[in-house]
């Protein structure tokens, strides 16, 4: 299955968008929703990534937080695209908005309690004021309710009005707006609609109803003649789409206009440091000369010192190896086709033999060992001197020759006498030769006495 990803960070409100791996395509509608809150574009999402992918029958791998991750579900399931069309997969997790508010209050905490005197965290929250000391408004139109208490944790602003007149001059731009609506405001209704749709820093996503049940049905009927597409009637001011209206807009404002403001001061702060480091760099340039030959020095000898540490992973040369096999295979193919011997002159000369031959194989093998050795050691001598040599630090430092002392040479025991007893003794009986058939009656009933018979086998 081919595969779309999104990318999407609502608190510095960046979009990363890739189709099959590759970005989109020139003059992509993507392109024109870079840099905006998902929720902008989101319901346009399914026909964006079906003319992007040429059908649907993909996957879409998501990277965000779980509250976008709903609404984009959201998205493909009012536009009737199915799990059997677009697989969607929250590919990886960003914290929500809860997570963020308060890490942003621990933050300013800290700051609080630990000033610095590069850092006026006093001057710091007046110039910012407006970000910190915000309350999140609340509009409720046509019928007086208290709702302070129903967010738990959050700084809300209520502003009871009876008709939109008196929301003139007031930026309304990411404020929930709910509007009670009953038999005596009804009259109302017609006229603060228009108003409220025909300004600019007013969406229909932020508009909510509390309908009184004596108006039925009727009320939403008058709400899509007025122009509300999808009127979002509530029953209550606890509603999760109040709540979610809250996170997605002035919360997520509110996270992203903290971390711009930390960001500026960030800024400020490290060119107040920069500064300082240059000048302090040329008041005491051969303080700053011997530092910097100090940190060179302790990086090298940590690099060197690491060497050293891993220098235990060395392994058995190949040569090792190779030569033991070589003595054993020797041994082994060794009158390999001739096992049975029963003449113990003959029996002794190929044990004299081969514990001649086995000499001289195993001289090789220990000479073969000795060179190899030989060869190792220096490799590590001159692999450690250069360790050293670049740790850089006493140029004189000459480390004692570690030259291998040769393997004492050892002869093997005799096995003559081992290899003769290797024997099997049987009494058989006598074998005739040819004459010794043809001479003998026919009624010779001599009988013959069993012999020794011994056999060596001096491959066991």
């Amino acid at each position: 299955m081919v595969r779309a990803e999104l990318v999407y960070n609502p608190y510095l409100l960046e979009t990363e968008v890739r189709f099959n791996g590759n970005p989109p395509r020139i003059n992509s509608l993507v392109e024109k929703y870079q840099g905006k809150k998902l929720q902008t574009w989101i319901s346009k999402i399914p026909a964006i990534f079906y003319d992007e992918m040429n059908g649907y029958d993909f996957q879409l791998d998501f990277s965000g937080t779980d509250l976008d991750f709903e609404e984009l579900k959201k998205s493909f399931d009012q536009a009737g695209v199915g799990k059997d069309k677009v697989v969607l997969f929250h590919k990886e997790e960003l914290d929500g908005r809860h997570e963020k508010t308060v890490a942003i209050d621990r933050l300013l905490e800290w700051l609080e309690d630990n000033p610095n005197r590069k850092f006026d965290f006093e001057q710091f929250k007046g110039k910012n004021k407006e970000v910190f000391e915000k309350e999140y408004p609340f509009i409720i139109i046509g019928e007086p309710l208290i709702i302070e208490s129903i967010f738990e944790n959050m700084e809300i602003e209520v502003d009871n009005v009876d008709s939109v007149d008196e929301l003139r001059g007031t930026d309304l731009t990411s404020t929930p707006i709910l509007i009670c609506l009953n038999r005596k405001n009804m009259r109302l209704l017609q006229y603060n609609i228009i108003k409220l749709l025909n300004r600019e820093d007013v969406s229909q996503d932020q508009l909510f109803f509390i309908i009184s049940p004596a108006l039925g049905k009727k009320a939403e009927r008058v709400l899509r003649d007025l122009g509300v597409n999808d009127p979002q009637v509530v029953t209550s001011v606890k509603d999760s789409r109040i709540y979610r209206y809250l996170e997605v807009y002035p919360i997520s404002e509110y996270i992203h206009d903290a971390i711009c403001a930390f960001q500026e001061q960030t800024d400020d702060l490290k060119v107040i440091l920069d500064e300082e480091s240059r000048q302090s760099e040329i008041s005491n340039k051969d303080i700053h000369a011997r530092i910097n030959g100090l940190d060179d020095i302790l990086t090298r000898l940590k690099t060197a010192d690491d060497y050293f540490l891993n220098l235990d992973n060395l392994g058995m040369p190949k040569e090792f190896t190779d030569a033991k096999s070589n003595l054993l295979e020797s041994i082994r193919r060794w009158k390999i086709k001739k096992t049975k011997i029963t003449k113990t002159d003959e029996a002794l000369k190929l044990s004299i033999e081969f514990q001649s031959e086995l000499n001289q194989w195993f001289e090789d093998f220990q000479e073969m060992i000795n060179r190899v050795y030989a060869i190792v050691c220096s490799a590590i001598m001159t692999r450690c001197q250069k360790w050293y040599n670049n740790a850089a630090y006493k140029e004189d430092f000459q480390p004692d020759d570690i030259g291998p002392d040769l393997i004492p040479a050892c002869s093997l025991p005799g096995i003559v006498e081992d290899l003769m007893k290797l024997k099997e003794e049987q009494y058989v009986m006598p074998k005739e030769d040819f004459f010794g058939k043809f001479f003998k009656g026919a009624q010779d009933n001599t009988l013959q006495e069993p012999v020794l018979e011994v056999t060596y086998y001096y491959e066991k």
